[in-house]
């Protein structure tokens, strides 16, 4: 057990993995700190490295206990103890004998093999733990590796630290000590690829194709890695003796393997050149310390190494290799060092030599190096991909050249002999010999294929140029060195004197010395110098011309017959051909890498290069050499100029035939050639050269007019030719070399591709366009050639077919995993076929509409429809499952992936494919993860990294396909279920999505989806941030992945499933939050991350408090608004550890107050905030030379494109606008500015990259405020009281309202973000108002109340603050932002209302309505809110004085011309401001300017708006609400004498009396208002809408004038007769029956015209037409008339139902009664009644206790006037009313006290609906408390309603008694008038008879008995003493005047 506690903590895969990772990330950037974590991790691998791929034996004892696992268990790391399997025993057994690996250790692979699955779907354990064992050998190499690389050496130097790498370098040293390159010598030995297949195979232990690849792939790195170990050490500091010695020995047996690429092997390359390095001596040479280093090299520094060396590669002491080029590379590169010691001081000789150095060059060069170097070592491509393979290379040939220059003189020598020998046997006609000395030329041609491509811009090839001073010229820098001057005489004295076999070698170099622009600018001016030579462009192009007069001839007359002879010219030997294409090489190398030097040749007049090479492509001349060409005019033709000439010029020349002919001759052209000769001889030169040239050709614009005259003009012939004769028939040739295939259908499909991505689809296409002829009439043109491809790429053509075709047999071939000849071309080919669907795509919609509106009968079903068609060869509908498959093969061809990705986006904008696409994807087991895991690892693979070109950073390939999947799972997401995001993400198709649960990728055979992947992505990005090594995914990357985050949180299906398994992610929300930092410098990805985080978060909330998961809840909000009490609590829990903001120390700063206070939270919330800045800076346009500054900003609005950030920039557009300026500028005589103009076009460009990040970060700031809106908003709005308390609340909305308004008013923002700021302050303000409103609910007792006003007192400073701020805000706001002004306003109107009402609002539950009641007169709802204001209150005005008239200006000008809503809210603030401080003269402001009587004279105006408002359906109701903001407005002017009496003075009432609207009431009995809460109120609510206003304003007036006011009266009067037809309408109907509208709109008619009642209006001048005075006496008829229905009857309040309208019923029996009363009421100096109106009459049956004939006095006076018994009854009725509401309002009030001793159950009774739920049992009690507290008030008022009905029925009973007794002149009959009401006492005269009074004296005693008294005087026990009085007074006159009156 002992041996398995040592193997517990080790696999095979884990920690050298996590080794690698670490020791790349370390390695490859400077990070602080991180020694000791070095030191750690490489002490603990340090025998990993030692016994390097050395694998724990195996051990009998293990295997033993392995197989006791299976019945008694065995122990398990992390695990415990766990019985096993009998699979895996056997698994682990197989995998153990493998590999001679410890039976443990293979246990523990196979665990991880398992954990792993998911990452290899479709693969069993057993396979999976085969890759892991090669991958974790891999990563162990990999990590050796780096750390050699990372040594300090002579070489390179890596970014880690210096601590880092001096503890690396003794590290390694130490591994060097004990052997470490040894082992890794001894192991590139014996790992042998076949005997590892055999091994592999014989245990099955090898799956399919890509398992076998991935294998084959794994192994060849494992010794790849090996080999660049040992080079890397060599490199960069030497070879030891022992190690060098090894390696030679280990080269000494090698036998060279040919790489599938060619050449030698990238594992032998990489070992030679680890020796050649360990011989290397060149550093004296190269720096200036180089003496002192080169003494620390081991071939130096160790004593005889370097003469034993020699003495081993000499030929007479050492041995032959079994690779004569690697020995003859070896003695070639220490004859050199030896040289270069030579020419060393003496003291770093360690030996003296004297001639070895040419004793092992002399056996070099006869062992052929040169031709070794040329054919079989520089063959490998991947030489040319590092840089130190090149230098060293380099080194060699040019350390050769400048030591030993008499040896290449001799070679030279030696081969003008040979030249000369075999040019004697060639003039003979012989053979010559064959052993004849060539190494002169091969050393040309090594030195040729050598810097034959400069990929790595290494510009090696400069040090051969010196050209002399003269002819350097001004354009380049020079610099010129001793090595320089004897290179470059080697290269210009090498080209004299040039023998005939060795001119092609030495243009073949020269070419190769041309390969970068530089080069090409030297080589250019060497060979225009040069003219003396055969070598120069003279000799060149004379020899060309001479070629093709020779060889060109004339066309047959038209006349010609088959019988006419012919003369043919001579033909051109072998040699004259490769001289000719080492010509046109150096020619076409020169072109494509100098632009200057291009254009020299071409505008040459003696040269004529175009002429020249055009005309020998029309001759007879062999097709190799015609390809030449071809390639040489493409690469002239670069320049546009040079190509549109070129164009005509091929055009004439009919290479290819464009124009139909008649005639039997036919010149022979390319289509020719293709049909004749390159298929006979099954090879395709010439093609592939038209191809290239046309792709060259169509890089600038096609002459739309090409070929006018002779042909339609257009590029219609050839595209035909490309189409039909290449294409279309590639796959149907016979190929000698299986590449070429490739080759020539990648040229065809990339030629495509550019024509496609150049094509717009115009409105011109789509319709004949015609041109006129100079010889007259008119020929039709061509439309351009993308049109013709977009027609066959939407319809069912052939050439869609092979597209398709072509990515089918790509699939086919891709899948085998088996390289073959042209796979590179292939996958080209297959890259462009991918794009060339994906552009069709992108223009099939622009394409299908212009289409669809031209006049043409052409019909396409589209590309899109076409791709859902079934395949004719498979016979599904598998095209999309062919496309997608490309996505698969993203590990090597990730352009395909990105591409095949798009084409998916594009065909998923529409739902109908998506049922398809997932049908085809999950038709089996294996293909459903085989895609799905292809999405997956094209998210989950490495990024490149990204690049900068001009300001603008371009992605990897990588990123931007994994920003394309999730754009294309952002698309799909929303479609119909089940879709491609379904799938791809991972939910269960089989059932509906939201009942998905998610699991960690492998549990329960859960798969590895997009979504593990995404959210390891954000993992990734949080680890990073405290993993200093590892290097975070890009920050668009992750900008994706929290949107795409949001959208399947924020998706109805997919949001439960999601945030459940975010919640089991280790609580994934909180740890990202938590993470979040911001340095000084963010950028606007960062800022969209975290917003999409947040308002991930504002769901969760949201979700968790619906849920009711309170725990889970109470982290999230106690992250966002707590505080670390201490250190020590901060780190206990891991999240709080991260720091939000770098600087966490910041300071608030508002703005005009000169305050400078520090926040005193520290909340995540407000820090979250803090770090934003507010202020974007702006983009001043540069000054430009060549363009107008308003063309280029046009120029820039034309080239916006619409984006989540806003309008964008496209830069590609616009750098095509202004490359079309260019052309212009380019036809015109101002060429000689072109340059100039580049560089200013470079500058737009610039300037416009700065526009698009300038609004990003805009668009990013307004996302991230909107997203921290969000969050608290719903935190506070779900957030349930024990999870954020009262306080917590208060203190973070103060502070984050503080801080809000310091970010906004101490920057500009932009309009879209103050907007968004504003409005967000106004909920917040809202929230702390709601906050306090709730407190002071709950905290309803007296000291709680002190307490809350207390608190709002400490925290004035801080209110006074937001106040000041707030008003700044306001009046800086221009008018143009009324949304910005109308959030301004709400807030201001929330926090004026809660701070100033003594920092509580007054939340009494009386009925609003109770206005309309006669206590208004000592108390009204308009009314300031008294002169018991606190504090606060009084500073909060002071404030707002202190702006003196500006801020009250603002709002005047808003409320009388902004928008409907700033007005309404201007209206508002007006009358807060007015209600707040009367004694400001903000009234007379009003009057004075103008202001009031323009709102007053605008009711009117809207009078015809309101009309239509109270349509059906009316067009818009704003001009309702605007209308309800005046009248409220009004009503709070009203509230004061003064404001009223101005109202008054500025016609109000006759305004509203001219308003027709009143007169349209709905009939009351036909329209039964909707109490629904609608979003369009009915037609009844409209109007009672309008209607309630102007009652309210009225009474209002009344009150503040008192109805004593004869003006006030007057006009109030006024107003209810100009719309006396409502008001009848409305009497007349009402009743207790009405619904609760209706009843409202009646108890506020009639409390207007019950006070008013009060004023004698007869000698009124208005009133004294006969007209109004009948209008008023049926007014105050029909109010009697009401008397009988609003009796207080226990049947009709028991109708009434709610409590809502007992009290309007009440309200309205008051009002009655007041109205009565003051009809009787006397005006004089007698206080009895003047005037009766009630009949002395109490009914026939009446009895004080009969409740059946109540309905009879209802029904009395509906004919006449009511009778006396109606008081009467509504007194008796009211008093036992009175007594029954006595005894509730007793019992809730016993309740409320003892509420405290209640159970559970027992308050259930008082809790309101919707609190049945809470459990608590504090919460109950205080909820129900609140209810009684609610009940209580109610009861109360409507005791006070009893009192007044009862003291006024009272009154009234007694005034008509006195009247009847004693005054009364009783008469024979009652008459039937009743206008008593208008006539004088001494006019009036009452019918009345002495049996009346009688009658009606018994009556009353029978009601006015001692048990009735007793009830009566009972009703006022618990009044006031003068209340009291009034009772019994009016008690004691009304029986003596019943039992003592006389009847006269």
């Amino acid at each position: 057990m002992m041996d398995r506690e040592l193997l517990k903590n080790e696999d095979m895969w884990s920690p050298f993995k996590e080794l690698q990772s670490f020791v790349e990330g370390v390695v490859s950037q400077p990070i602080h700190g991180v020694l000791q974590k070095v030191q750690e991790v490489l002490r603990k691998h340090k025998q990993n490295f030692l016994t390097l791929l050395k694998n724990p034996p195996k051990n009998s004892q293990h295997r033993e206990e392995l197989r006791k696992g299976i019945t008694e268990g065995i122990m398990l790391p992390g695990i415990g103890h766990q019985t096993l399997s009998k699979e895996i025993v056997d698994e682990a057994i197989i995998i153990s004998d493998m590999y001679d690996l410890n039976e443990f250790v293979a246990l523990d692979l196979l665990c991880t093999a398992q954990q792993r699955m998911p990452h290899h779907p479709g693969l069993p354990r057993g396979l999976v733990a085969v890759l892991l064992y090669y991958d974790g050998r891999r990563a162990l190499v990999y990590a050796l590796r780096a750390l050699v690389q990372a040594r300090n050496g002579i070489s390179w130097t890596v970014s880690s630290t210096e601590e880092v790498t001096r503890y690396i370098t003794r590290y390694t040293q130490e591994l060097m000590d004990h052997g470490v390159i040894n082992r890794i010598l001894g192991l590139l030995e014996t790992m042998d690829l076949t005997s590892e297949l055999e091994l592999l195979q014989q245990n099955r232990a090898i799956g399919g194709p890509r398992h076998q690849r991935q294998i084959l792939d794994m192994f060849q790195d494992i010794r790849q890695g090996l080999a660049d170990t040992v080079y890397c050490w060599a490199a960069q500091c030497g070879l030891p003796r022992e190690p060098t010695f090894r390696l030679m020995g280990v080269l000494k047996n090698l036998k060279i393997e040919d790489d599938p690429a060619g050449g030698i092997d990238s594992v032998t390359l990489a070992l030679e050149m680890a020796l050649l390095y360990a011989v290397d001596l060149s550093i004296i040479q190269k720096r200036e310390d180089g003496e002192d280093v080169v003494k620390n090299l081991p071939l130096l520094a160790e004593a005889d190494f370097l003469r034993e060396l020699v003495r081993e590669l000499t030929p007479s002491g050492g041995q032959v290799w079994q690779c004569t080029g690697l020995q003859a590379l070896t003695q070639f590169a220490v004859s050199l060092s030896l040289a270069t010691l030579r020419r060393a001081p003496q003291n770093l000789q360690p030996f003296a030599f004297s001639e070895e150095d040419e004793i092992l060059v002399d056996s070099a060069i006869e062992l052929n190096v040169f031709d070794f170097l040329h054919q079989t070592f520089l063959i490998n491509d991947s030489l040319y991909n590092e840089a130190f393979y090149l230098q060293r290379l380099h080194t060699l040939i040019t350390d050769f050249i400048m030591f030993m220059p008499f040896k290449v003189k001799e070679l030279r020598n030696r081969a003008d002999e040979t030249a000369r020998t075999m040019q004697v046997y060639m003039q003979e006609g012989l053979e010559p010999p064959a052993r004849l000395p060539h190494h002169y030329e091969h050393m040309l041609l090594a030195m040729a294929r050598l810097y034959h491509c400069d990929r790595l811009q290494q510009e090696l090839v400069l040090e051969y140029w010196n050209p002399p001073e003269e002819n350097r010229g001004n354009i380049l820098p020079f610099r010129s060195t001793p090595r320089k001057m004897l290179l470059s005489k080697f290269v210009y004295e090498g080209g004299t004197e040039l023998l005939p076999s060795l001119f092609v070698p030495h243009m073949k170099m020269l070419c190769s010395l041309a390969s970068t622009p530089k080069a090409a600018r030297y080589a250019f001016s060497y060979l225009k110098n040069n003219s003396a030579s055969n070598v120069s462009w003279n000799h060149f192009f004379k020899s060309l011309e001479r070629y093709y007069s020779n060889l060109r001839q004339e066309l047959p007359p038209t006349t010609d017959t088959v019988y006419q002879s012919r003369s043919y010219p001579r033909g051109i030997s072998p040699q004259e051909i490769h001289g000719l294409q080492a010509v046109l090489d150096i020619v076409r190398t020169v072109a494509e890498n100098d632009s200057v030097s291009r254009v020299a040749l071409c505008e040459n007049t003696q040269w004529q290069p175009l002429s020249i090479l055009l005309g020998l492509v029309t001759c007879s001349v062999p097709i190799p050499l015609k390809a030449d060409l071809l390639r040489t005019l493409a690469a002239l033709a670069r320049s546009p100029d040079t190509a549109i000439t070129l164009w005509f010029n091929f055009e004439t020349s009919q290479i290819l035939s464009t124009i139909p002919s008649a005639s039997s001759y036919q010149p022979r052209g390319v289509q020719t050639e293709l049909e004749e000769i390159e298929s006979r001889n099954e090879e395709y030169p010439l093609t592939r050269a038209l191809l290239s040239l046309l792709d060259v050709l169509t890089d600038v614009p096609i002459p739309r007019l090409l070929g006018l005259g002779t042909r339609a003009p257009g590029f219609d012939p050839y595209l035909n030719f490309v189409i039909n004769s290449v294409f279309l028939r590639f796959n149907t040739r016979i190929y000698k070399n299986p590449k070429e295939k490739w080759e020539v259908a990648k040229g065809c499909v990339k030629l495509f591709v550019k024509l496609l991505s150049q094509y717009e689809p115009q409105e011109e296409d789509f319709s004949p366009q015609y041109v006129d002829l100079q010889s007259g009439g008119s020929s039709q043109v061509n439309p351009p050639p993308g049109y013709h491809l977009m027609v066959n790429l939407n319809s069912k053509t052939e050439l869609l077919q092979r597209i398709l075709f072509l990515i089918e047999e790509g699939v086919q071939m891709l899948d085998s995993f088996i390289p073959f000849p042209g796979k590179e071309a292939l996958e080209a080919s297959l890259e462009s076929c991918l794009a060339l669907l994906d552009r069709t795509l992108v223009l099939q919609p622009a394409f299908s509409a212009l289409l669809s509106t031209a006049c043409t009968p052409l019909l396409i079903p589209g590309l899109s429809r076409l791709l859902l068609d079934v395949n004719p060869h498979s016979g599904q509908t598998d095209y999309l499952l062919l496309i997608t498959k490309y996505v698969t093969y993203n590990s090597w061809l990730p352009q395909h992936a990105n591409t095949a990705v798009k084409i998916l986006l594009a065909m998923t904008s529409q739902p109908s494919s998506q049922n398809q696409m997932v049908t085809q994807f999950t038709s089996t087991a294996a293909m459903t993860a085989e895609i799905r895991q292809g999405f997956v690892e094209c998210l989950e693979a490495n990024e490149e990294e990204s690049l900068n070109v001009d300001g603008e950073e371009v992605l990897s390939v990588q990123a931007q396909t994994k920003l394309t999947i999730i754009k294309l799972l952002q698309q799909c997401l929303c479609h119909p279920q089940p879709n491609l995001a379904h799938y791809l993400f991972g939910f269960d198709l089989k059932k509906n999505v939201k009942k998905t649960i998610f699991h960690h990728a492998g549990v329960k055979g859960t798969p590895r989806t997009c979504l593990h992947v995404m959210l390891s992505i954000m993992d990734a990005a949080v680890t990073s941030k405290t993993t200093l090594y590892m290097v975070p995914p890009h920050p668009s990357l992750l900008e994706t992945c929290y949107s795409m985050l949001y959208y399947l949180c924020a998706n109805n299906n997919t949001r439960e499933p999601v945030l459940n398994y975010l919640r089991t992610c280790s609580n994934f929300l909180a740890r990202h939050l938590a993470a979040v930092r911001f340095g000084p410098e963010y950028s606007s990805s960062e800022l969209n991350q975290v917003a999409w985080l947040l308002k991930i978060i504002a769901i969760e909330l949201r979700e968790t408090a619906a849920s009711k998961q309170i725990p889970h809840l109470t982290s999230l909000v106690d992250l966002l608004v707590r505080e670390p009490s201490s250190p020590q609590e901060s780190t206990q829990e891991p999240v709080r550890t991260y720091k939000l903001i770098e600087n966490e120390q910041y300071l608030f700063r508002p703005k005009g107050l000169g305050i400078t206070q520090k926040p005193k939270s520290r909340q995540t919330l407000l820090v979250l905030l803090h770090f934003l800045d507010f202020q974007v800076p702006g983009i001043s346009q540069p000054a430009w030379e060549f363009f107008e500054p308003a063309q280029i900003s046009q120029l820039i609005a034309k080239c916006q494109i619409s984006s989540v950030n806003g309008n964008l920039v496209d830069v590609k557009k616009l750098h095509k606008r202004l490359m079309e300026q260019l052309q212009i500028l380019q036809n015109t005589s101002n060429t000689a500015q072109r340059p100039l103009v580049m560089g200013e076009i470079q500058e737009v460009l610039k300037y416009a990259i700065r526009i698009n990040k300038q609004r990003q970060r805009s668009s990013a700031t307004v996302h991230y405020v909107d997203a921290w809106r969000q969050v608290i908003e719903v935190m506070f709005i779900t957030a349930p009281l024990d999870v954020l308390p009262y306080e917590t609340r208060q203190d973070v909305l103060l502070d984050a309202v503080q801080l809000l308004l310091w970010k906004v008013t101490s920057s500009q923002p932009t309009a879209k973000l103050a907007n968004l700021s504003s409005g967000t302050l106004m909920l917040l303000l809202v929230n702390l108002r709601s906050c306090y409103k709730m407190q002071k609910k709950e905290d309803h007792t007296a000291a709680k109340q002190n307490e809350l006003s207390m608190t709002l007192q400490t925290k004035s400073a801080v209110l006074d603050l937001i106040l000041t701020n707030i008003i700044e805000w306001i009046l800086r706001a221009g008018a143009k932002l009324q949304g910005l002004r109308a959030n301004l306003y709400a807030a201001l109107l929330n926090f004026l209302h809660m701070t100033c009402q003594n920092g509580v609002e007054s939340y009494d539950e009386e009925p609003s309505e109770g206005s309309m009641f006669i206590s208004r007169l000592d108390s009204s709802k308009y009314r300031s809110f008294g002169t018991d204001a606190g504090p606060q209150h009084a500073s909060c005005l002071n404030i707002v004085r202190s702006f003196g008239e500006s801020l009250i200006d603002v709002l005047c000008h808003d409320c009388t011309g902004g928008h409907d809503i700033c007005k309404m809210l201007a209206l508002s603030c007006i009358g807060l401001l007015i209600e707040l401080d009367p004694h400001t003269n903000w009234i007379a402001y009003l009057s004075s300017r103008g202001y009031l009587k323009y709102i007053i004279d605008s009711l009117l105006d809207a009078d015809e708006k309101l009309v239509a408002v109270l349509e059906p359906v009316p067009r818009s109701v704003s001009a309702l609400y605007v209308y309800e903001s005046k009248m409220a407005m009004l009503c709070r002017v009203a509230a004061s004498h003064s404001g009223a009496e101005m109202l008054l003075e500025h016609g109000l009432m006759g305004c509203l009396s001219s308003m027709s609207i009143f007169d349209r009431h709905p009939d009351i009995r036909q329209s039964v208002p909707n109490l629904d809460v609608n979003i369009l109120p009915s037609v009844t609510q409209r109007f009672l809408q309008i209607l309630f206003p102007a009652l309210d304003l009225c009474d209002s007036v009344l009150t503040s004038l008192t109805p004593d006011n004869q003006s006030c009266c007057s006009q109030i009067h006024h107003f209810l007769l100009s719309h006396s037809v409502m008001v009848c309408t409305v009497l007349r109907a009402a009743g207790p029956s009405l619904p609760m509208p209706f009843l409202s709109e009646v108890a506020r008619i009639t409390g207007i015209i019950a006070r008013c009642t009060n004023f004698d209006f007869r000698g009124t001048r208005d009133f004294s037409d006969v007209e109004v005075s009948g209008q008023m006496q049926r007014i105050q008829k029909l109010m009697l008339t009401l008397l009988p229905r609003f009796v207080v009857t226990e049947k009709v309040l028991k109708d009434l139902g709610s409590q809502e309208a007992v009290t309007h019923f009440l309200q309205t029996a008051c009002h009655l009664a007041l109205h009565t009363r003051n009809l009787v009421a006397s005006r004089g100096v007698d206080p009895r009644a003047t005037v009766v109106v009630l009949r002395p009459s109490l009914g026939d049956r009446f009895t004080p206790f009969d409740h059946h004939h109540a309905r009879e006095l209802q029904n009395i006076g509906e004919g006449g006037s009511p009778s006396l018994g109606v008081m009467v009854y509504q007194l008796v009725q009211t008093v036992s009313y009175q007594q029954k509401e006595a005894a509730a309002l007793e019992l809730l009030v016993r309740q409320k006290n003892s509420l405290s001793s209640m159970s559970g159950a027992e308050l259930k009774q008082f809790l309101p609906e919707g609190a049945s739920h809470v459990k608590a049992l504090p919460t109950r009690r205080s909820i129900a408390a609140q209810e009684l507290e609610k009940r209580i008030r109610r009861k109360k008022w409507e005791m006070k309603l009893i009192a007044f009905l009862l003291d006024n029925s009272l009154y009234l009973v007694w005034c008509h008694l006195d009247y009847y007794m004693l005054r009364a002149i009783p008469r024979s009959r009652f008459g039937d008038s009743t206008s008593g009401v208008l006539s004088t006492l001494s006019e009036m005269s009452w019918q009345i008879s002495a049996d009346d009074v009688s009658n009606l004296k018994q009556s009353l005693v029978s009601v006015f008995n001692d048990s009735f008294s007793k009830q009566l005087i009972e009703t006022k026990k618990d009044h006031s003493a003068i209340e009291r009085g009034f009772v019994e007074a009016m008690l004691r006159r009304i029986k003596r005047l019943i039992q003592f009156a006389p009847v006269k």
